[in-house]
């Protein structure tokens, strides 16, 4: 058990260096786009929701299946209702930015929830 919680741990990581290297390439070779100055500090928020998303439903993956599907349910509620708050709390805050952070969050919103599905399909076929 604790092999597959240090094993979903060095993939997230793993994955927010490489969407790091995306973001500041992108930066670089993309300057048109936009990317949210605060892009570094979203990383680390994606990084932390995902890795204890990941750690809740691997210790509820492992008793009922209903058991799982309860804990899926309830977290993603949680992490919906985490992330509208997170991104309102920002716009209102700061106005300026706000049409290229929520850009960037969902992009980032998509590769984890990607990369979470990619990573329960590998605990379920464990």
């Amino acid at each position: 058990m604790k092999n597959a919680k240090l094993k979903l741990t060095f993939h997230v990581t793993l994955f927010t260096f490489f969407v790091a290297a995306i973001s500041v390439l992108v930066q670089i070779f993309v300057p048109q786009l936009a990317i949210t100055p605060v892009y570094p500090f979203v990383l680390i928020f994606f990084f932390l929701a995902t890795w204890l998303i990941l750690m809740v439903l691997e210790k509820s993956f492992r008793s009922k299946l209903s058991r799982f599907a309860n804990a899926y349910m309830l977290v993603n509620f949680i992490k919906l209702i985490l992330f509208s708050a997170v991104i309102a709390v920002y716009a209102i805050s700061n106005k300026t930015d706000a049409v290229s952070f929520v850009i960037t969050f969902f992009v980032y919103y998509i590769f984890y929830t990607l990369f979470e599905v990619i990573e329960l399909r590998k605990l379920n076929s464990q």
